[in-house]
Formats: C-alpha cells, sequence, structure tokens
C-alpha cells in the first residue's frame, strides 16, 4: 500500500519527484544504518524479541505519517520506518534460510517470494481504489504490520530454537562474493526506481492513480510464476539467471522509453519486469545463504541489505533528480545506464569472485 499513499501523500503537498525520490532514500540509508547494527541487537536482546519490537514500531510508524507536520518530520518518521522495516526483514529473510537446505533453496526461496509479492499485488490495489490521501489508509495499512507481528508471537510462545549467531565483518562477505553484491546492487538500484517513482511516471504519461497502481500490482504479481524460478534456480547456473534477469529488464525499460502511454504495453512490461526482478532476487538469495552457514547467515544478510540498500538510494535519488531536470523519459533511460553497466562490468568482476568459483 505505502508504494501508493507515500508518494501520492508528497505529491499532495508539493513535494518535488526529487525530493519524493529522496524521501525514500531515507527510508533505505536508514536500512544501511541498521545493517551495521542487527547482528549486535539480535545477539543482545535475542532474535525473536527483536523481530516483534521492530514490526511494532513499524506499524506505528505508518500510522502517525498522515499527521503531516512538515517535510522535516516527514524524513525522521521515514528513517524510523525504514530501520524496524528492514532490520525484521532481515531477520524473517535469516531465520527462513536456517531452514532450508542448499538442494532445495531455490523453490522454497520462490514460496516466500511469492507471500511477499501477493502482499505487495495486492496493496497498491487497495490503496488505488481507496483515498491515498486520507488517514483511513494509512490506518489500514498499519494493520497490516500489525498482522504480521502475530507469527513471531507464536515462535516466542513455542520457545522456537534459534540457532546461536556467529557475527562476522559485513566486508568479508562482500570481498568473497562481489558478483553476488554487484547483481544486487543492481536489482535493488532497479526496484526502488520502479517501486518509488513509476507513480510519478506513470501520471505524468497521463495514466490515473488507480492506472498506476495497478502497473505496480502487476509487477508484484508476477510472482505466480516464481515457483518456476525456483525450480529452475535449483537445476541451472544461477549466475546466468541472475544475467537473463538483467537483460529482460534491459528490454523492457527500452520498451517503456517507447511506449510509455500506451496503456496496455506499460502493464504487460510491468509484469515481465516483476519476472526478471523475481529471476535476479531468487537467484541471489540462493547463492548468497547457499555459500555461508546457518550461523552466520544473519551477518550474511545483512551485508546483503547494505549493499541493495545502497543501490536503492542510488536509484531513487538517480531517477527522482532525472524525471524532475530531464523529463519522463529519464526513468527508462537511467534504468537502461544501471543494466549496461552491470553487463559490462560482469565478466570482469566474476573473475574474482571466489564464491563463484566454490559454487562451480
Amino acid at each position: 500500500m505505502n508504494v501508493v499513499l507515500f508518494p501520492a501523500r508528497l505529491m499532495h503537498y508539493g513535494i518535488s519527484e526529487s525530493m519524493i525520490g529522496f524521501s525514500f532514500s531515507v527510508e533505505l540509508i536508514a536500512s544501511i544504518v541498521i545493517s551495521f547494527y542487527i547482528p549486535h541487537v539480535t545477539k543482545k536482546f535475542k532474535v525473536i524479541h527483536t523481530l516483534i519490537a521492530m514490526t511494532l514500531v513499524y506499524a506505528l510508524s505508518i500510522i502517525l505519517l498522515p499527521f503531516y507536520i512538515n517535510f522535516i518530520t516527514w524524513l525522521i518518521l521515514i528513517f524510523v520506518l525504514g530501520i524496524n522495516l528492514f532490520g525484521s526483514m532481515t531477520i524473517t529473510n535469516s531465520l527462513y534460510n536456517q531452514c532450508l537446505s542448499n538442494q532445495k533453496r531455490g523453490w522454497y526461496l520462490s514460496l516466500m517470494t511469492i507471500a511477499i509479492c501477493t502482499g505487495l499485488s495486492i496493496g497498491p490495489l487497495i490503496a488505488g481504489y481507496g483515498d491515498p490521501l486520507h488517514y483511513k489508509s494509512f490506518f489500514i495499512s498499519g494493520a497490516f504490520a500489525l498482522l504480521s507481528a502475530i507469527p513471531p508471537f507464536i515462535l516466542l510462545k513455542n520457545k522456537y530454537e534459534i540457532p546461536e549467531h556467529r557475527h562476522i565483518k559485513l566486508l568479508y562477505f562482500i570481498k568473497h562474493s562481489p558478483v553476488v553484491f554487484m547483481a544486487k546492487f543492481t536489482q535493488e538500484f532497479i526496484v526502488s526506481g520502479i517501486l518509488t517513482l513509476s507513480v510519478v511516471f506513470l501520471i505524468h504519461h497521463d495514466h490515473s492513480l488507480k492506472q498506476a497502481g495497478f502497473a505496480l500490482s502487476l509487477f508484484a504479481g508476477s510472482a505466480i510464476l516464481d515457483l518456476v524460478i525456483g525450480y529452475l534456480a535449483d537445476r541451472y547456473d544461477k549466475y546466468k539467471l541472475v544475467s537473463i534477469g538483467v537483460i529482460g529488464t534491459l528490454v523492457g525499460a527500452i520498451i517503456l522509453f517507447f511506449q510509455a502511454t500506451n496503456l496496455q504495453i506499460v502493464l504487460a512490461t510491468y509484469f515481465v519486469l516483476g519476472v526478471c526482478v523475481g529471476l535476479m532476487h531468487i537467484s541471489l538469495t540462493s547463492l548468497l545463504n547457499n555459500q555461508f552457514p546457518k550461523k552466520s547467515l544473519i551477518s550474511a544478510n545483512s551485508a546483503l541489505l547494505l549493499v541493495g540498500s545502497s543501490g536503492g538510494i542510488a536509484g531513487a535519488l538517480l531517477i527522482g533528480l532525472t524525471i524532475q531536470y530531464y523529463e519522463n523519459n529519464g526513468f527508462p533511460l537511467i534504468i537502461i545506464g544501471i543494466c549496461l553497466i552491470y553487463l559490462l562490468l560482469n565478466p570482469i568482476i566474476k573473475k574474482n569472485d571466489n564464491g563463484a568459483k566454490k559454487h562451480k
């Protein structure tokens, strides 16, 4: 819901496209901050307790956002929201991967992705068909966030056993698997651009808010194919699958550049972009969690969050600035650029990728 609610609310208050992009980047800056501390926090306060606390604070932050005082207070709340959202996501992802075997990790990661994308698909529809400017929409979003605290409470009640975490410096993971982290930077650059500024991009091309919300729902709804992606990730070279996802995204951005006013083509392209991002995400997450022991997964996923959030910040800022100063076609042009950079650098960096050598 928030990918529609937040930009619509800021546009209503006259906030520029570049500042909307900056607002999203503040959320990602918060994720970078928490990526350094989440291994220490979970070790000190226990994993499940930390997850519950972060989920509750995240929900409260959403509920407080519509009481808009000024842009500075909005950014402060977004920073708090980002810390707790991305902290809880890192813990959840790590817990889930601790339960999986390497042989079927891609398949089970696709189930998790389907669950996430089902929410991402339904949320924009609810927000688009409601009133994004009314505080009730934010309360509904906050209520959904509160519901997500129920499973960790169940784990706490059942005294779920968590493997003892072994903290490792984040730089170790990046040195060990540079291609994985470069691909994660690229993936999150693309995703943040799509989620943050698609509403602005599509409205400026004469599409309605409902149509923009539907496009984002199709982007997330492409997760219906994630079981197929998970099957492929368990059987084929994951590095090649990532490259296919980047190439598909490149083609999709080129189509948006030339056909941004054609609603049917735009909707179909957003669905394809979702498939390509899913291909990248499942393959990358499976690669990372295959390469390290269970006790270090929180640190490994924190490193992935750090690099991914850096890409997300770059995407939100660059695309926001480009839309504001170089008109709407800057949106697909920037995505085309980041895809080309990845495809050019990939063969060079892969030579030094210890994770790739181990995988082979």
